[in-house]
């Protein structure tokens, strides 16, 4: 009996002795439906602390990189289009308007074309006896004053140039060039640094034409490069009976 005793508790001994070698290393195990030791939670809280700071200070440094990047991008963006000067080129003809049956002497007596006369060293009585030799017998017929506003910017230094063209307001024809019979060319020279604003009158000859109907286009060049750099169309306008 003694022997099968002691054969039957043998195994439960050796258990028993098995779980307390073997329970220092088993303690910090969390079995299921059991309530973790204070030991280990404490183990736990410290290490997601450290997790978060570890988390907390890359976002941070996301951050303050994404930051700085956007910063620098704005900064170029609003310094670098100012770090050279503007390199538009401008040149606009505007305001065209027509003043019908305007004689060539009323034309002289403007004060506009008066001032540039006196510019150039002459006087109206030389332009007078130049349209004289022109015109001949029809010097008092009526023609058309044009006035326009022009504005140049870009073209520093050169010499630019307006001329213009008369049409047929019905067919479209063209009838006459400025450079026929323009007694008084408009040219000038480009500024370097600030943009050209003016405004300027020409007189065309319409009275030997015999149509019901005219517009005239003003054009401005580069008299270096040859080149055209713009144009615009008056209105329609009829000479009066």
């Amino acid at each position: 009996m003694n022997g099968e005793a002691e054969a039957r508790t043998g195994p439960l001994e050796a258990h028993a002795i098995a779980e307390e070698t073997t329970g220092s290393s088993r303690a910090e195990t969390v079995q299921p439906g059991h309530v973790p030791s204070e030991h280990w939670a404490v183990r736990e809280l410290a290490t997601l602390k450290r997790a978060s700071k570890r988390t907390v200070a890359a976002a941070t440094g996301i951050g303050v990189v994404v930051g700085l990047v956007s910063a620098l991008l704005t900064t170029l963006f609003v310094v670098l289009p100012n770090l050279k000067p503007s390199t538009t080129n401008l040149v606009a003809i505007t305001n065209v308007v027509v003043e019908p049956n305007v004689t060539f002497a009323q034309y002289l007596q403007h004060p506009s074309t008066a001032l540039a006369l006196r510019a150039r060293g002459m006087s109206v009585d030389d332009i007078r006896r130049r349209g004289q030799a022109v015109l001949g017998d029809r010097a008092t017929e009526a023609g058309a004053s044009v006035d326009f506003q022009f504005e140049v910017r870009g073209y520093g230094g050169a010499r630019l140039q307006t001329r213009w063209t008369l049409f047929d307001g019905v067919t479209g024809e063209r009838l006459a060039e400025s450079e026929q019979i323009d007694l008084l060319t408009f040219a000038f020279f480009a500024q370097k640094k600030e943009a050209d604003i003016g405004t300027w009158e020409v007189w065309v000859r319409t009275f030997d034409q015999g149509r019901k109907s005219y517009f005239v286009r003003i054009e401005m060049y580069d008299v270096a490069a040859g080149t055209r750099l713009t144009f615009k169309d008056s209105d329609k306008f009829s000479p009066s009976p």
